[in-house]
């Protein structure tokens, strides 16, 4: 016989869950992309994937890579077609992600080659990242879907949030101010002194980060995808002073199976841009040229399952 109690507990949850999960998608069709900035950005990049032909290669990550590869040249250079589908660090590796699985839906995609800056795993997990860029909410466990919907209510009921609105309806705020230039945002003026002392970075790490690491690894060797993760590049003295910490994410990397380029490409003073992990526009080729070394012997021009599935 049904426990009566039992049944409408399930009935409601599920009725619930799916009624949350309906509000987050409406929430993100009609607020936030009208006033998060970097939407803009986001659906640039999407159409990039709608429009392209033949795209077999992407690479995806944060700003760290949007100012550092030029994909014309590296196209160039090599037997690929790829596209740089970079965001910004506030998407994380969540929103990083669920870019590989846009660019797949459209694509027959070979690589995916990760590019995040040197510090995203001392970051807090992205679940805005997540939130900003999902369109069919189905892969999370029951433990990230609850952060998620918390994620979810801080920024609908966020002061932030409600004043965004208010000053958007009363055209007050443009969200779509930034420009892009040369295939990403434009830079500011350079804000780092090259005559300060810096720090480097401690090995204190955010564990948690690496489950959507885990779920990039998983889609790709299910989707047969030849995955590489390359850090992005950082200016050279907090480079030079964050050894242990470089030894330490590289571990995690490399233990979870992924494959990884470790050398960390360090910004000259003169080559720094407007952060300490941006390259300057004007550099960008032959900071190009430095990434295509280090990577093209690891890219696939056809697929190898059994090159790829020892990984």
């Amino acid at each position: 016989m049904v426990n009566f109690k039992k049944y409408l507990f399930c009935f409601f949850s599920i009725n619930l869950v799916s009624m949350l999960l309906v509000s987050i998608v409406v929430f993100k069709a009609f607020f936030i992309d009208s006033i998060f900035s970097y939407q803009k950005l986001y659906h640039y990049q999407i159409d990039k994937i709608a429009t392209s032909n033949d795209i077999d290669t992407v690479f995806v990550g944060d700003s760290s890579l949007g100012n550092c590869i030029d994909t014309d040249l590296f196209n160039e250079m090599s037997s690929i077609n790829s596209l740089n589908l970079a965001l910004t660090g506030l998407y994380g590796y969540a929103g990083t992600y669920n870019m590989i699985k846009k660019a797949v839906k459209k694509h027959h995609i070979k690589n995916v080659i990760i590019i995040h800056t040197l510090d995203m795993m001392k970051r807090k997990t992205s679940y805005k990242g997540y939130l900003y860029t999902l369109e069919k909410p189905y892969d999370l466990n029951i433990t990230e879907w609850s952060r998620a919907i918390e994620t979810f209510f801080n920024i609908l009921f966020s002061p932030k949030t409600r004043l965004s609105l208010v000053r958007y309806h009363r055209g007050l705020i443009d969200p779509f101010s930034i420009d892009i230039v040369n295939d990403y945002i434009e830079q500011h003026k350079k804000r780092i002194d090259i005559t300060k002392d810096v720090a480097g970075m401690d090995e204190k790490l955010n564990t948690d980060k690496i489950r959507f690491l885990i779920k990039i690894r998983n889609f790709c060797r299910n989707n047969n995808i030849n995955l590489i993760y390359v850090h992005g590049p950082i200016w050279r003295p907090i480079g030079e002073e964050s050894k242990k910490y470089i030894n330490k994410i590289n571990q995690t990397i490399e233990k979870l199976g992924i494959k990884l380029l470790k050398n960390v490409p360090l910004i000259s003073d003169i080559s720094i841009g407007d952060n300490n992990d941006h390259v300057a526009s004007q550099y960008k080729k032959d900071y190009t040229l430095m990434y295509y070394e280090q990577i093209k012997s690891h890219l696939l021009t056809h697929v190898d399952p059994t090159i790829i599935k020892e990984h």
